[in-house]
């Protein structure tokens, strides 16, 4: 056993630097696609709007709180609302019922959510959101649709105010939402710098402790014993 595992362990790295071009040529041509295809046909929505059958469910709730790192926590009580509204109520409650309903229609499930989600700070609640909705999308399969606009960018609201931070309109973004849904996107993004962020996130800092390094050097939480003692 030990044999076989040193040769993988010396075969598998070079072969997958050699397979990685090989797969993602492909993939990429095939996403390219998707993309024109879903630009040029859009899913007609005017058949759809008609009452009582379900076709969309939109999962919008929330609450803020304040953030908090996990070892700040010294009353859990006090993030049970946000929990209960933002996950059990908007999402795994409201969607569970609607599933049937969906299936039946065809319809699509609208996810609106934080970009924060995506980053390991303590906007838990948002990360729950994201996973649960990308399991979900995996067991439905093709019988109902889910967009998630996890980076819906900043957005101008009457409870949004972000200094010199650029915000974009609350309209602008839900006709966005809205078009994205009926080209059947699986994530939509308003502001195109934020999913230009997104794209430089995702790539340079995935490999393994890049996103970490980065967090940690943000928010200056390093945890090195050897600068305590300096």
């Amino acid at each position: 056993m030990s044999i076989i595992c040193n040769i993988l362990n010396v075969a598998l790295p070079p072969l997958s630097l050699i397979l990685l071009p090989i797969i993602m040529l492909p993939y990429i041509f095939f996403k390219l696609l998707i993309y024109i295809k879903r630009l040029v046909r859009t899913e007609n929505m005017a058949r759809k709007v008609v009452l009582p059958p379900l076709d969309h469910l939109v999962n919008n709730a929330g609450v803020i709180g304040v953030p908090r790192l996990v070892e700040d926590f010294s009353d859990l009580s006090k993030y049970t609302q946000i929990m209960e509204t933002n996950f059990w109520g908007a999402a795994a409650r409201g969607t569970l019922y609607a599933i049937p309903h969906l299936k039946n229609s065809k319809g699509r499930i609208i996810v609106v959510d934080s970009a924060c989600g995506w980053f390991p700070v303590s906007i838990i609640k948002a990360a729950i959101i994201i996973s649960f909705f990308e399991t979900l999308r995996i067991e439905l399969g093709w019988s109902i649709g889910i967009t998630i606009a996890t980076t819906p960018g900043f957005i101008k609201t009457y409870l949004a105010t972000l200094g010199r931070l650029p915000l974009g309109s609350s309209v602008e973004c839900a006709k966005d939402i809205v078009k994205g849904a009926c080209r059947g996107d699986i994530y939509v993004t308003n502001q195109p710098f934020m999913a230009q962020t997104n794209i430089l996130l995702e790539g340079a800092l995935s490999p393994p402790g890049g996103l970490d390094w980065t967090q940690r050097h943000i928010f200056g939480i390093l945890t090195n014993p050897c600068r305590k003692n300096e």
